[in-house]
């Protein structure tokens, strides 16, 4: 819980100001968080689903 509290570090302000949501929860932070993992990991070819274990977005951010 620690890890994804660091790495979601600043998300909230994106969320408020970029997204225009007034009051993203801790939970719409880390989905947000891990979409953007995502992200980054397909630019690889991979995604989330490809590690075990691994959880992945709920909400469709595209």
């Amino acid at each position: 819980n620690s890890t994804k509290h660091h790495l979601c570090d600043g998300l909230q302000y994106q969320l408020i100001h970029h997204l225009h949501m007034p009051d993203p929860t801790e939970d719409l932070i880390y989905d947000y968080g891990l979409y953007l993992i995502n992200v980054g990991l397909r630019k690889s070819g991979k995604s989330l689903q490809d590690f075990a274990d691994m959880p992945v977005p709920q909400i469709h951010w595209e």
